[in-house]
């Protein structure tokens, strides 16, 4: 969750920084999807934070915040329905003559203002950040814990947890 928010962070800067609306429009993408990524229950034993518990002591509306920003990011960037639903075909006709001139299909997206919706969507990755690490100072303290309170032998075993450095 830290890697997902400190690149959203990251990628949020970028798009505040540029006038290209496809940089802008990308890095804001891949920064929605990484913040939701922290609260979406993956169902492959990834831990997620509480947006309650993250957001239960922020003033303002942060909660509808992330949820209006969980919208966007389904409905408009994951599964795209909503430009599916806004997609127009249409007849150019010739009253006069009563025919058919042909078919028009305008290019049609919906507007959005990015740089108040990345302001907004970075405050809230800041705030997810600072809930994260204090989760993680906690977790790692009573992991440490647990370790020192058995022998050496034993905590030697836990293959998965063993880190080799060669560089000490």
């Amino acid at each position: 969750m830290k890697i997902d928010l400190l690149r959203a962070i990251s990628y949020l800067d970028i798009s505040l920084h540029t006038t290209d609306m496809t940089i802008k429009e990308g890095m804001f993408r891949i920064a929605l999807i990484l913040y939701i990524k922290c609260f979406n229950n993956s169902g492959v034993g990834r831990s997620q934070l509480s947006v309650n518990k993250v957001y239960k002591s922020t003033q303002g509306e942060p909660i509808e915040c992330y949820k209006k920003l969980k919208r966007i990011r389904d409905k408009y960037i994951a599964h795209d329905e909503i430009e599916f639903l806004n997609a127009k075909l249409g007849m150019i006709l010739n009253e006069n003559e009563k025919c058919i001139l042909g078919i028009a299909y305008p290019e049609m997206q919906a507007k959005f203002d990015y740089d108040e919706n990345l302001i907004i969507l970075q405050s809230l990755c800041k705030i997810a950040l600072e809930r994260t690490n204090l989760y993680l100072e906690e977790e790692i303290y009573k992991v440490e814990n647990y370790l020192r309170q058995r022998d050496y032998e034993s905590v030697s075993k836990y293959s998965e947890m063993t880190i080799e450095n060669n560089r000490i």
